[in-house]
């Protein structure tokens, strides 16, 4: 697979995961931050890592904010639990 298909999905995976409003700008704020970051995120753990269909989407969630909630990522942990909401997890899952 190719840099643009990976971009592709990668995009089209964090509007499923977060809408298209919120999706773009969440991409902008990392875009402000470091322009390099949001094309790591976008094409790389969205594009190939995400989108590997190995495990669905809830349960990458979930395992991603267990993570995150242990290593005391709060900023990530509020965005992964977006992500999982919106990928079928229940609140009491999370």
């Amino acid at each position: 697979m190719d840099i643009e298909e990976r971009v592709r999905r990668g995009e089209e995976l964090l509007r499923k995961m977060l809408g298209d409003e919120r999706a773009e700008m969440t991409r902008e704020a990392w875009r402000d931050i470091a322009p390099d970051f949001e094309a790591y995120v976008v094409e790389f753990l969205a594009g190939e890592i995400w989108s590997r269909p190995h495990l669905d989407l809830r349960t990458r969630s979930l395992i991603t904010v267990a993570t995150l909630a242990a290593l005391g990522r709060p900023l990530a942990l509020e965005l992964n639990i977006r992500f999982a909401l919106r990928n079928g997890a229940t609140r009491q899952d999370i």
